[in-house]
């Protein structure tokens, strides 16, 4: 399906992303890509439908070239990616007009067109979703978005640039759902991940290093290569250390990424040696209470001042529609859809109250779409509440002179750097902040020396 054959490229004239690449694709494989952050992967995944061309060396689709510009409509018709960003892809501001954008422009009839839309944003989990504003949307509902409007294309092959990253732990497993029933089907799946659970339920593994192929093989070829795959900043998935720690402590089991074929041959290896398994796991766990083991804990102080409070909070990014239902004194019955999000949700904030106390580590948790990172962008006043207050060493955030006074002091990273990124070097973008904030030049220079 895809051959690349000793494939250089660089973006700079001088290091190169991608040295002396070779791989091959056969049709309907289900091919797992990994390597830590700038080993290629990326930049290779975007030769693989001519958005980069080879330097050196040639990429082959179908026997298509993608350095030829006559193949590259084809090219692209057969490969669909779906990019680690979703902001990178979306390009209409309502949901079924942007899932639609892809295969209206391959000229498929309007009610195929239809069929397509629907049935995607079904795959993805997003059905009642249709009329939604895509900037509204949560990091996660955007992917899925994104997902669908290259399932909508269906393309021989899909590429996935890491596109589990902006996904909760449901979200990544319906993907994994999609991908395995799409790969049945018989389409071609190029996955790039960092999630070792997900690549052991590939056909193969490739982990590339520093712009070449490192290793090559099935996931119970590679995924059990602990050493190798620490060298290269990477984890084992939880049944290969379990069955490499196993075998370490003297049980003949074979190093396996299958956590069932593990357990089968452990209950075996039991039998053999004559001790009963029980059903009750309870019973065969040891007491927490006698375990040594050290826990880390974080324990907040309870008695120490609030920093940031939260007094009933709800917050909509369609005021409009708050006003109209608070006229009318009634809000929709929130549907609940299979992948864990309300079609029919207005408040991304309902009702929320709460303290960070100062010296307070604090964790916020839930599905996509669940509000985490609209509620994250109200403690420094990057949004301001539809109703309720948010109140910074108690002073209201909303009053006057105080926004300006708080984001010295309460700093946000957001989901996509590239919502905070705009100097042209590493350091301006660093000294922007401190240098906003009025230090004198030694300062910043510290700072960002010392940040970096």
């Amino acid at each position: 399906m895809i051959d690349v054959q000793n494939v250089r490229f660089t973006y700079d004239g001088a290091n190169f992303a991608l040295d002396g690449v070779s791989l091959h694709v056969r049709k309907g494989e289900f091919l797992c890509i990994l390597g830590g952050n700038g080993s290629g992967k990326s930049t290779l995944a975007k030769h693989l439908n001519a958005l980069l061309i080879p330097d050196e060396g040639t990429v082959k689709v179908q026997g298509m070239a993608t350095a030829d510009a006559d193949c590259t409509y084809r090219i692209r018709e057969t490969v669909g990616m779906v990019f680690q960003n979703p902001d990178d892809q979306l390009v209409a501001s309502l949901v079924e007009d942007d899932v639609a954008f892809g295969p209206e422009n391959l000229g498929i009839p309007t009610d195929e067109l239809r069929e397509r839309v629907t049935q995607a944003l079904e795959d993805v989990g997003l059905s009642g979703f249709e009329r939604h504003e895509t900037h509204a949307l949560s990091g996660g509902q955007k992917q899925r978005v994104a997902i669908a409007g290259v399932l909508a294309m269906n393309p021989a092959v899909l590429v996935l640039d890491e596109a589990s990253a902006m996904l909760d732990p449901r979200g990544r497993a319906g993907l994994m759902r999609v991908c395995h029933e799409l790969h049945e089907r018989g389409m071609t799946i190029v996955m790039i991940t960092h999630y070792m659970e997900e690549a052991a339920q590939a056909d193969r593994v490739v982990v590339m290093e520093r712009g070449h192929v490192a290793l090559e093989g099935t996931p119970d070829e590679v995924l059990v290569q602990a050493r190798a795959l620490a060298h290269l900043n990477l984890d084992v998935p939880f049944a290969a250390r379990l069955s490499l720690d196993l075998r370490g402590a003297g049980m003949a089991v074979q190093p396996t990424v299958d956590a069932g074929k593990l357990a089968r041959e452990v209950l075996a290896l039991g039998k053999a040696a004559g001790i009963c398994a029980t059903a009750d796991a309870n019973a065969a766990a040891p007491d927490a209470a006698d375990a040594d083991v050290d826990f880390p804990t974080c324990e907040g102080n309870a008695d120490a001042p609030a920093l940031i409070e939260f007094q009933d909070v709800s917050f909509t990014y369609d005021t409009a529609e708050a006003k109209r239902q608070r006229k009318r004194k009634q809000a929709p019955a929130a549907r609940q859809a299979k992948w864990g999000n309300s079609p029919d949700s207005l408040w991304a904030v309902r009702d929320v109250s709460l303290q960070v106390r100062r010296g307070e580590f604090l964790g916020v948790a839930g599905h996509t779409g669940s509000g985490k990172s609209t509620l994250i962008q109200h403690m420094n006043g990057i949004l301001k509440p539809t109703s309720g207050r948010v109140l910074i060493d108690g002073t209201d955030i909303a009053s006057k002179g105080a926004e300006s006074k708080v984001r010295g002091s309460i700093g946000v990273v957001f989901q996509y750097p590239e919502h905070q990124l705009f100097a042209e070097t590493v350091y301006k973008d660093v000294a922007f902040g401190p240098r906003n904030l009025g230090l004198s030049g030694e300062e910043v220079d510290a700072l960002v020396r010392s940040s970096l």
